[in-house]
């Protein structure tokens, strides 16, 4: 459909700064990007809209069943993820979401966004 926008990158993120920040420059590499502060959000996001990724911080996978709600709305969705978090503690939280790729330097837009892009193509990252 011609002028109808790509689906955005969902930025599941605890901090507002941080969140703001990594959407600013999801937007100034034209991706698209809508801020979400909680799974919750993300989940409810996912059952009713499209998504081309979702970047989400592995903090907001407190307590663990959350993880169990966050695997299953993915999978229904279809959406790949990338996990985020500021140290590799967090990186056994990616594995139990299906071994979503990881990322420990939120602090590194350059480098989250090389992380992120070939999510958007369907290219396996490495992890």
């Amino acid at each position: 459909m011609p002028g109808r926008l790509p689906a955005p990158v969902l930025i599941a993120y605890r901090d507002a700064p941080m969140r703001r920040i990594i959407g600013l420059n999801l937007e100034w590499e034209d991706l698209p990007a809508v801020e979400i502060e909680s799974t919750g959000a993300c989940r409810a996001w996912l059952s009713r809209r499209d998504a081309a990724a979702v970047l989400l911080d592995a903090r907001l996978l407190d307590p663990l069943d959350e993880v169990v709600r966050v695997r299953a709305a993915l999978r229904q969705a279809g959406v790949p993820v990338l996990v985020v978090a500021d140290g590799p503690e967090y990186r056994p939280l990616a594995r139990l979401l299906d071994d979503a790729p990881f990322w420990c330097r939120p602090d590194d837009v350059d480098g989250l966004i090389r992380a992120l892009r070939p999510l958007l193509t369907g290219i396996p990252v490495p992890v």
